[in-house]
């Protein structure tokens, strides 16, 4: 009985040994940051105040691409974190602000850039892959117990072995999503987008209206908003500007955000059709630096400094 007692644990630790590993080599980091990682576990750090979080998807994300994050705090004044990910949905968002405040992070104010086509996708929330995030043991157990799939866990412990395999060192190789310096300036990479495509676009984020995951959608958004409730920090909500002239999400998701003003006395303004101007865009729904630029002096700057 103890031989195989014994044999047991030695089992037990020659598995355990990779993830150690893994988890020691990715926090030896700390020089990664928004404009230069999407990977958030690398930028989110410990006991550190900001004035505000951004949270959303890819149209959150294009306010740190290259230097547009300076560009932004420097205009607002404020210090801020992104914590946006292309075609995060609500339950990876509500996962990366959770792990924020477990941190022990605070900050005053949560600027949520809320698209429609996430809360009736399960591609962007419980299928949202973490392939990118270094390993943490507590972030697995975080995935499980937030009903990410087991393709999700899956992967995510697949894509960390991986690197292991290639590279004792695990994360030493690791190359950061790059932000391009003022790669979509107007007149410079930027090409008018035909008309005739624009419906097909938004097509692409959109798989159907699945009821059952927006009701989920609703609930997590409420928890999100119970999360800043309990860390002091007020929420804001906007739906970013695209040059979309259909969103068949688009009205179901605005009660939805009037219901949880109403209820929970946030903030919540559609800005979907405040940027008209093509010029601003780089395709047919990111701002592109211009844009970022224009829409953060005319709207954010409004809104974030009442």
């Amino acid at each position: 009985m103890k031989i195989f007692t014994l044999k047991l644990i030695i089992f037990g630790l020659i598995n355990l040994l990779p993830f150690l590993v893994l988890e020691i080599s990715s926090r030896g980091f700390s020089n990664y940051s928004n404009p230069n990682s999407e990977a958030n576990l690398f930028v989110i750090p410990k006991n550190v105040k900001y004035d505000l979080v951004i949270l959303g998807t890819s149209h959150a994300r294009e306010f740190s691409n290259g230097d547009n994050h300076q560009v932004v705090q420097a205009m607002l004044g404020k210090s801020f974190l992104n914590l946006s990910k292309s075609l995060a949905g609500v339950l990876p968002q509500k996962f990366y602000l959770s792990y924020f405040f477990k941190e022990k992070n605070k900050t005053e104010k949560i600027l949520y850039f809320i698209d429609p086509f996430v809360l009736y996708s399960i591609d962007a929330n419980e299928e949202r892959l973490f392939n990118d995030e270094p390993f943490r043991m507590d972030v697995l157990w975080g995935l499980a117990e937030n009903g990410f799939s087991k393709t999700v866990i899956y992967n995510y412990l697949k894509s960390n072995i991986s690197r292991l395999k290639i590279n004792p060192l695990a994360w030493l190789p690791f190359e950061p999503n790059l932000g391009t310096k003022n790669k979509y300036r107007a007149g410079g990479d930027f090409k008018p987008i035909d008309v005739k495509l624009l419906d097909q676009t938004v097509g692409n984020y959109y798989n159907g209206l699945d009821e059952q995951e927006f009701s989920k959608s609703a609930l997590r958004l409420k928890n999100i908003i119970e999360l800043a409730e309990q860390h002091q920090a007020r929420m804001v909500f906007v739906i970013p500007p695209t040059q979309w002239r259909i969103d068949p999400g688009k009205e179901d998701a605005k009660k939805l955000m009037f219901d949880l003003k109403e209820k929970h006395q946030v903030e919540f303004h559609d800005l979907s059709e405040s940027v008209k101007n093509p010029k601003f865009y780089k395709d047919s729904d990111h701002l592109n630096k211009d844009g970022v630029v224009y829409f953060t002096e005319r709207f954010l700057k409004p809104i974030l400094n009442k």
